[in-house]
């Protein structure tokens, strides 16, 4: 739980940074926002989801709660994992501009 509380303060500050440093000073929260918006959308839609594979896949006696809480974090953590290979990726082939150098006028969807 030590470790969940860490890397959770650990994101909070991850996701500020990267909206201070590549978005537009006056969108700084609004970027933040959408940000961990889309995080807690994800996790609202694949919780159930994984649970409802997790009853299907296991027979009822083996799924109990541990089965559960342990098989939800272990997917959430995998797809975490590879959504950060993803993003390293495309930031990779498409690096960010440099920091300051995005104004309001420039943020514009293409």
């Amino acid at each position: 739980q030590i470790l969940l509380v860490v890397l959770a303060q650990l994101l909070s500050i991850v996701v500020n940074r990267f909206a201070m440093l590549y978005g537009p000073p006056e969108l700084y929260g609004t970027y933040s926002g959408i940000q961990m918006a889309f995080l807690g959308f994800g996790q609202m839609l694949l919780i159930p989801a994984i649970k409802l594979f997790g009853s299907i896949i296991y027979p009822p006696s083996m799924y109990q709660a541990a089965t559960r809480y342990v098989m939800t974090f272990s997917v959430l953590g995998g797809l975490s994992i590879l959504g950060g290979l993803a993003m390293c990726y495309v930031l990779w082939l498409r690096p960010p501009p440099k920091p300051g150098t995005v104004k309001i006028k420039l943020a514009t969807v293409s």
